[in-house]
This record gives C-alpha cells, structure tokens and sequence, in this order.
C-alpha cells in the first residue's frame, strides 16, 4: 500500500469544540481535504491513552471516537498524531453529495 503524507499547520484547523464549558478549548479540530476531486471532511479529536485505554478528552467527543471505532472495526486504540503538542485521533470522512 502507499502511503500518502499530509501535512498541515496548526492554525489550519477551526476550533470546533462541542462542550460549551470549554470554547475556545481546541478539543475537537475540523479541517477540510481534497482527494482526487472528492472533498473530505477532517476531525481531530484530543485524546488521552492510558494503557489499553483510549477516550476523548471531551466527554461529549468520547462518544463520537467510541462511534468511529465500532464502525471500522478497530481492536484497540488509534494511533495518534501531534497538534500544537496536543495527540488527536484523526478521521477523515467523505462529504455526502
């Protein structure tokens, strides 16, 4: 399989957290993604891991991460990319038409 590299900068990403307690938080990142003529819809979302355990660092996320790995299967944790020093799970999904 290749491997394709993606790369962005920090402030690339809109601040789309959900909790109202915490605006401005960076807990959930929303960027967009063009592949081959197909846009792409862009989550991160702060994790902390702890052992075999992976959550949300936003409790309202954690539900949306717990949805994403029942739905591709996953048998234990996501890797992990750094934002701002900061891990996200990142998922990519198609814009509907």
């Amino acid at each position: 399989m290749h491997t394709c590299t993606f790369i962005t900068h920090a402030s690339a990403w809109d601040d789309a957290c959900i909790d109202d307690t915490k605006p401005k938080s960076r807990l959930l990142l929303l960027a967009g993604l063009e592949i081959l003529g197909a846009l792409h819809h862009v989550e991160a979302i702060e994790v902390r891991t702890d052992g075999d355990v992976q959550s949300a660092v936003c409790p309202i996320c954690d539900d949306i991460l717990n949805q994403y790995a029942e739905a591709c299967g996953s048998d234990g944790h996501f890797s992990t990319v750094q934002i701002d020093g900061r891990d996200y799970v990142l998922m990519i999904t198609p814009y509907c038409q």
